[in-house]
């Protein structure tokens, strides 16, 4: 192995900005620890992970009530060309939705648009706002380290369990993600990755720009989130006269600019509308347990702290690995040295504890809330790995028990395939796609076992998403026929079909049926849907012979 580069402190006078953000980071980290072909390798095992999410977004089907609910208040947005109130179906009916603005709603009817009512086009704003965040958690790796960095920070960011699990869904919380990662990094790139000044504006006005999209997709919860992270880098490190620097009066139009329209326009269309969404969804659903005067679902009441939990869990494996490392030996002095060393990486500190940090006094939380953490949490994780190579590496010691791991991992996801295709009993591109990424990285891990361990860490990463693979195509069945009415609606219409007779009625006995208002119209159009919340006796009146009797139980008809 050649020796590293020059060392971070070794700085010229005329240093670049990707100099100084190296200023006390270790020379394994900035140094480039890939070869340009083990670049290009990494680069496409990170197109491969996209590529396996990507085919399989419509497995399992939508699940009730959360995706569903956003999926049918798009398609009723087209069906009643109303695209300023957005409006979900409960027992009563139609109504308008209030708990969110419309941003997300908007991405997934214009999803809509251009390829149907498919479950992959519902969750399709979600895999994009994944993709992106990939290129923004590649750059800020770049920046901070190396090329080698930013694969490795990617190619992390999609191996936690959280991103490749659920973030590519029919809800809100990834697209507010976006916008909140968008304007950390935005303000990232302004204050350590340029030195021009008008190229500084620009990016900060990027950042508010994305705030402001975040606005139009939750409120202001995305402003906080924000503000949180850069209150607590500017304290710790004493910044304060870079808010200076900040295009305040521009920045603070076009934020306003972008989301003050609907607001105003969605009051006088159904006036209340601002009063509930600010006071009761944002600011007594927050400090309170109390489900009285919330109108849309049920409270998730978790014991105050609970969010910490749920970041480990959606940051796994890479949370349990990080703490286990960290609590060893004095690894946790040196990486706080790196942190008082460096104000990015204390940024990147700052961006990852921010929404925790936060929500850690609420009651009504979900593992969602974590993810405009992720990148961030990408970014350091994968400087830790950079350094474990790097010793590694001084070491010429090889990493077989990785590949064995990788070998594990694809096994998983081979198995997880194949039982997809027996428990479905169809053959699906995702279940075959997922069947040949475990079989590939059985072979690849294989083929690299006594590589170093910078190629064969990445082939890990890829072994844990083929993992995950796994388990999504294998609960495709369980989920789809115990928590979606989509496998009920086709063997309707397969019945209808082979009786040669219309369809008597279908009776749902629970109040929001969502997934069966979806994948109705492409399924089975004819089919007649009644007593919506009602009782047995409404149902038998109306004609009715097939019955759902209670969300959550799908499977039985």
């Amino acid at each position: 192995m050649s020796s590293a580069p020059q060392s971070a402190g070794s700085a010229e006078t005329n240093s670049t900005p990707a100099d100084e953000l190296r200023c006390g980071l270790p020379s394994s980290i900035s140094r480039e620890f890939l070869s340009l072909r083990e670049r290009w390798w990494v680069a496409g095992l990170i197109l491969v992970a996209l590529a396996v999410r990507l085919v399989t977004l419509g497995q399992p089907a939508l699940v009730d009530p959360s995706e569903t609910r956003f999926a049918t208040s798009a398609q009723q947005m087209i069906e009643s060309n109303n695209y300023i109130t957005p409006k979900i179906h409960t027992s009563q009916g139609w109504e308008n939705y209030w708990a969110k603005p419309p941003l997300h709603i908007w991405l997934t009817a214009a999803s809509f648009r251009l390829f149907g009512y498919t479950t992959e086009a519902a969750r399709l704003p979600g895999f994009v706002s994944v993709a992106l965040s990939v290129t923004m958690v590649s750059a800020i790796g770049v920046i901070v380290g190396s090329w080698s960095l930013g694969l490795l920070a990617a190619l992390v960011y999609m191996s936690c369990g959280g991103v490749f699990l659920f973030s590519a869904v029919s809800l809100t919380d990834p697209t507010l993600a976006l916008w909140v990662s968008g304007a950390f990094f935005s303000t990232f790139m302004a204050l350590f990755g340029v030195t021009d000044p008008k190229k500084r504006d620009w990016w900060f006005r990027a950042a508010f720009v994305a705030l402001g999209l975040g606005f139009l997709t939750k409120g202001p919860v995305a402003v906080v989130l924000f503000g949180v992270g850069a209150a607590l880098w500017l304290g710790i490190s004493g910044r304060w006269s870079r808010l200076r620097e900040v295009p305040w009066r521009s920045g603070l139009g076009i934020f306003l600019a972008i989301w003050i329209p609907w607001y105003i326009a969605a009051e006088i269309a159904t006036p209340g509308f601002i009063r509930y969404f600010f006071v009761q969804e944002n600011f007594l659903r927050f400090v309170s347990s109390d489900e009285s005067g919330v109108r849309y679902g049920t409270l998730h009441t978790q014991p105050r702290g609970m969010i910490w939990i749920m970041f480990i869990g959606v940051a796994f494996p890479w949370s349990l690995i990080g703490i286990g490392r960290l609590v060893t030996g004095s690894r946790w002095r040196k990486a706080f040295a790196i942190v008082r060393q460096n104000e990015r990486v204390l940024f990147l500190g700052c961006w990852a504890v921010a929404s925790p940090f936060f929500f850690t006094a609420a009651r009504q939380v979900l593992p969602t809330y974590i993810f405009s953490a992720l990148p961030a949490v990408a970014v350091l994780t994968a400087m830790g790995i950079a350094s474990f190579i790097g010793v590694r590496e001084e070491r010429r010691a090889r990493s077989p028990g990785i590949a064995r791991v990788a070998m594990l991992f694809g096994t998983f996801g081979f198995i997880g395939g194949l039982y997809g295709l027996y428990s479905g009993g169809f053959y699906t591109s995702g279940s075959l796609t997922v069947i040949a990424i475990g079989l590939f990285m059985v072979l690849a891990a294989n083929r690299f076992r006594q590589s170093r361990a910078a190629v064969i860490v990445p082939i890990g990463m890829v072994g844990l998403i083929a993992f995950y693979s796994g388990i999504v195509t294998g609960g495709d069945n369980y989920w789809s026929t115990r928590r979606s009415a989509k496998s009920i609606l086709e063997a309707v219409h397969k019945d209808v079909s082979s009786n040669g007779e219309p369809s008597a009625a279908l009776a749902v006995l629970y109040g929001s049926p969502h997934s069966v208002i979806f994948y109705r119209p492409t399924i089975i159009p004819e089919l007649p849907v009644v007593s919506m919340g009602g009782d047995l006796a409404q149902a038998r009146a109306a004609g009715a012979n097939r019955f759902i009797l209670k969300e959550g139980d799908m499977a039985r008809l």
